[in-house]
């Protein structure tokens, strides 16, 4: 199954990383196959130097474009049948230099040793902060430059630290207990505390903190009078979220990890107040966890099928522009490679969507993944040397390590054929290419294998995963006029309930593009919470490019040239424009002074590309910019 899973299903000699991932396997009727090598339409790019070989944890940028990323030792050692580890502070973080362009010159600076299971790195105007077991902390740096001088705990996860003190920097926790990925946003930090450790009891001592199992928005602390800082539970019912990352419409998204309450892995967007399915009951946290019981899960934005497409997924990332623009990457630390999430809004207005092959051809399991000042995909990977069941799961298990950095570079031109996207629909779904199809094929229900089946919560650890199971042949088959979308006309579809979370898979078969091109990934995983809208071959409502949240704002349009940028919005009135950059950062914030078209100066913003809200009465709009 998936990372942190219980100790009662792991190997008696596990070491840590094994507390990543699980050895619990089920029979996949359609398990889809990593690919060897990078997609064809990216370039690989190594950047690691000769004999550096980061297990990499956390993965941002500093404004003059240098990397900063953080390493985690996967090599700490735990006693068997121990529900404890034993603490070992061999974090570190560096600064890697020369690592744009297409011919990188790596260099390294180690600036930070000593720091505990980082696990999320975040970088706010040049200053570098880390998330660890129960603790949030800023590294200083004499004008954020060089070596840290001072580290300084921002927040504290409340629970019991080692030494019995407020203000430990080494609290004792169960095994997997984690604060998993770190977001920053509007003086906001959002990380996730993985819940997957026995609620009540560690070695005869209460659980450390009875607010594991959520999404926190943390208010930090100032460092020096005030350490422990303060939080809002935005949603709970998380059992291990590996890592986060922000995706449409502003919305924290994550991965959650197969387990107790969950039949497979998922994508989960958040929404504010929702409860996601994992429960905990009994001893110190009782009282906190045991409401939970009552109430009613919230679908996955995209259910990650176990071993057919996912097994230990981690860290979402939106894809600013190019041809997945708006589209989700994730990668997974066992089951390989990275994996594409196509998103839509369904008929209750909710993300739901697709998931797809994108690549392989990499050193080891993709841990982070954050987009370069260059426009590129930087990819972290993590391994594990000791582990005994063969991580991360791959091809290329003969050459398999435990470490890997590299970059993904686009290559415009001809694309590969491939699913673009698959949307819901009514009547049926609509599945979109990258090329136009060959019709003599693809009007042969042969050609498509659909079948339906649901996922339901169980308390055992991986039950309830493809229950139902049926296969549905198109009663009708159309294509768009450029044979690039064909619309599979299906009866019986069922959306989900809140006990039967629907799947529908797609597979190809013997598929090719009107060129005789093959299709470079074959399958596709939906996830239909709810039926879609419009009819087939409706204009896409893309929420790459600012998908609208009222009427209004779809009447937004903006243009930027010589180093201006010009907004149209639907009626005069004053507003207020907001700059993030891919990494949330703020770069600028304008306000429209009644006018329905206004400029703004955006010259002096170094990023390419930023993330744009624009706000005012009865107007709520959101949109990837291209600033340059």
């Amino acid at each position: 199954m998936s990372r942190f899973a219980p100790l009662s299903h792991r190997p008696s000699a596990a070491t840590l990383v094994t507390l990543l991932i699980s050895i619990f396997t089920v029979n996949a009727l359609h398990a889809a196959t990593v690919p060897s090598t990078v997609h064809p339409n990216w370039t690989k790019i190594e950047l690691r130097p000769a004999g550096f070989q980061p297990q990499v944890s956390g993965l941002a940028f500093l404004s003059d474009g240098r990397m900063v990323i953080s390493n985690w030792d996967t090599t700490r050692g735990r006693g068997d049948n121990v529900t404890e580890t034993v603490r070992a502070y061999s974090g570190k973080v560096y600064v890697v230099s020369g690592v744009l362009g297409n011919a990188p010159s790596v260099t390294i600076d180690t600036i930070a040793r000593g720091l505990e299971d980082i696990m999320g790195l975040a970088v706010v105007n040049d200053t570098i902060y880390v998330s660890g077991g129960n603790t949030i902390v800023r590294l200083n740096r004499t004008d954020n430059n060089g070596l840290v001088t001072r580290v300084d705990t921002i927040f504290i996860l409340p629970g019991t630290p080692a030494d019995g003190s407020t203000d430990s920097l080494k609290p004792r926790h169960g095994s997997q207990e984690y604060l998993n990925g770190l977001l920053y946003r509007n003086g906001k930090f959002y990380v996730s505390p993985s819940s997957v450790d026995p609620i009540g009891t560690l070695q005869g001592n209460p659980q450390v903190s009875p607010y594991r199992g959520t999404l926190l928005e943390v208010t930090p602390g100032n460092g020096t009078t005030n350490k422990l800082g303060s939080f809002h539970i935005v949603a709970n019912g998380i059992r291990a979220a590996s890592g986060l990352g922000f995706g449409p419409d502003g919305l924290p998204c994550q991965s959650d990890n197969q387990g107790e309450w969950l039949p497979s892995s998922k994508l989960v967007c958040v929404q504010e107040g929702k409860f996601y399915g994992a429960k905990k009951s009994g001893g110190i946290a009782a009282a906190y966890y045991t409401p939970w019981d009552n109430l009613t899960e919230t679908p996955p934005t995209v259910w990650a099928v176990h071993n057919e497409i996912s097994n230990s997924p981690t860290a979402p990332l939106m894809m600013p522009s190019g041809p997945y623009a708006g589209q989700m990457l994730m990668g997974d630390v066992r089951w390989g490679g990275i994996q594409r999430y196509f998103l839509e809004k369904n008929a209750q207005g909710n993300l739901q969507g697709a998931v797809f092959v994108f690549t392989g051809g990499l050193e080891a399991g993709v841990f982070r993944m954050a987009i370069g000042p260059d426009s590129m995909l930087y990819v972290g990977m993590l391994g594990g040397r000791n582990d005994a069941d063969g991580y991360p799961k791959s091809q290329n298990s003969s050459t398999r390590v435990d470490f890997g950095l590299a970059k993904l570079r686009f290559n415009s031109g001809t694309p590969a054929f491939e699913m673009l996207a698959v949307r819901s629909r009514p009547t049926g779904f609509e599945i979109e290419f990258t090329k136009p199809v060959d019709t003599t094929v693809a009007k042969l229900t042969s050609s498509y294998t659909v079948q339906s089946y649901y996922m339901t919560p169980s308390s055992s650890y991986g039950g309830g995963n493809k229950t139902g199971s049926k296969t549905l042949t198109p009663k009708s088959i159309q294509f768009s006029p450029d044979r690039r979308k064909v619309f599979l006309a299906l009866d019986s579809l069922v959306p989900s309930t809140p006990t039967q979370m629907r799947v529908v898979y797609f597979k190809l078969n013997s598929y090719k593009s009107e060129n005789n091109d093959t299709t470079w990934a074959k399958e596709a995983w939906y996830t239909l919470n709810a039926f879609g809208t419009g009819n087939p071959f409706d204009p896409p409502l893309s929420i790459s490019a600012g998908r609208s949240q009222n009427a209004a704002a779809s009447d937004v349009r903006w243009r930027v040239r010589e180093g201006t940028l010009t907004l149209h919005v639907p009626t005069a009135g004053s507003y207020s424009v907001n700059l993030r950059d891919v990494q949330g950062r703020h770069l600028a914030s304008f306000r429209g002074d009644g006018s329905q078209e206004q400029t703004f100066a955006v010259q002096g913003i170094s990023a390419r590309f930023a993330f744009m809200e624009v706000r005012g009465k009865g107007l709520r709009f959101a949109s990837w910019v291209e600033l340059r």
